[in-house]
């Protein structure tokens, strides 16, 4: 038993040394792996101290780079700073510059306001010519008087000539009397001077009218009819014209005498005042003149004419009217009349207000007619396709 004993113990040592040994091995192993581990890290670790020498570099440099940027970011900053000061200016400048604008657009309806005291001022203009008229009477009157002057010295030189027989004082007096015809010549000179200036201030402030009579077509009344006469002022400039003014266009062979109702540039629009629609652009070149004054009942021989042609218009009007209103009611309106679905009578009806305004048409047509050629020396017959007779 206790040989049994012994032998078990010395298998267990057996076995308990073989796994020592085993141990050992495995250990030895480990050890080995664990150097070799030690020797990768340390080569990393010396590559990380590599990378990290570089990293420094890096952000040294990136250091530089940002005091750079920082640098340039101040130096942005003052110029965004100025820019905005520049921009502050302008503002300034801007609103400066739009009270100007209102400015010039008040001063601008200022002077369109001035022309309405062209009238007036035209009458000064008068008074102002007959004054520098009579100034230069006086200039002229001055002129002959030297020029007389200038004739008696030179007849007292000559008889100083004949009758002195001291030659020296002859001499002396004859270079005093030819010293004072230098200087009234010099007078005279200066006297034709101013006269010439004078005439030039003259043409430049006489108004160039024109007084006419106008033809009885009634397309202005009342305010302006054929038994006036009015004045027209001639030499204008395109910017004295304004709306409402009344101006006088050539149209064909005829002149026409109507309202100003807009402007645009180097033409207007222009409209009787009894007128229902405009008479088209018409051009400045076109105009002869704008009204300046009415003499008013100036041509009452007219009132015949005058009378016809109110009341041919005022026939018109009211025959065109009835057949308006009857084609409305019977046809559903003018552009139904052909054909009209009505009765017989209704229909005759709308036709015989029809005629009706066309015989007023060629009344009326036949007085203005009368009216355009009213000046003429040789009057044209009337002639017309659709009035008869």
């Amino acid at each position: 038993m206790r040989v049994r004993v012994v032998g078990i113990v010395s298998i267990l040592l057996a076995v308990a040394l073989v796994v020592a040994v085993v141990m050992l091995l495995g250990a030895r192993s480990d050890i080995e792996s664990m150097r070799n581990e030690n020797a990768a890290l340390v080569t990393d670790i010396q590559s990380l101290e590599s990378d990290k020498s570089e990293l420094i570099s890096d952000i040294s440099e990136s250091t530089h780079r940002n005091a750079t940027l920082e640098s340039d970011v101040a130096s942005l900053e003052t110029s965004v700073m100025a820019l905005e000061t520049s921009v502050t200016s302008l503002k300034a400048d801007i609103e400066s510059e739009q009270q100007s604008k209102s400015e010039l657009q008040s001063a601008l309806s200022d002077s369109q306001s001035s022309n309405v005291e062209l009238n007036s001022t035209v009458l000064s203009l008068e008074n102002v010519i007959e004054q520098t008229l009579g100034q230069l009477s006086e200039v002229q009157d001055d002129n002959a008087g030297l020029e007389q002057r200038i004739e008696t010295m030179q007849s007292k030189l000559d008889v100083l000539q004949k009758d002195v027989g001291d030659k020296n004082r002859l001499e002396l007096d004859k270079a005093n009397l030819q010293s004072d015809i230098n200087a009234l010549k010099s007078d005279i000179r200066n006297l034709n001077s101013e006269i010439a200036q004078l005439m030039g201030r003259r043409s430049a402030l006489i108004p160039r009218t024109r007084s006419s009579r106008v033809l009885c077509t009634g397309s202005m009344e009342p305010a302006i009819t054929c038994l006036d006469r009015i004045t027209l002022l001639t030499n204008i400039t395109f910017d004295e014209i304004v709306v409402g003014s009344v101006v006088s266009y050539r149209e064909g062979d005829t002149y026409v005498l109507h309202r100003v109702i807009d402007i645009r540039p180097g033409m207007v629009l222009t409209q009787g005042d009894a007128n229902d629609v405009d008479d088209g652009w018409v051009e400045f070149s076109s105009i002869r003149g704008y009204l300046i004054a009415i003499r008013k009942n100036a041509h009452p021989e007219n009132a015949e004419l005058r009378d016809r042609v109110n009341s041919a218009r005022e026939a018109v009007d009211k025959a065109y009217e009835t057949y308006k209103r009857l084609a409305e009611r019977y046809c559903g309106g003018l552009d139904k009349v052909n054909p009209c679905n009505t009765s017989p009578s209704n229909f005759n009806k709308v036709l015989s207000a029809h005629e009706h305004w066309v015989t007023t048409w060629c009344v009326h047509d036949r007085a203005l007619h009368d009216a355009q050629t009213q000046d003429d020396i040789i009057r044209l017959p009337y002639i017309s396709f659709r009035c008869r007779g």
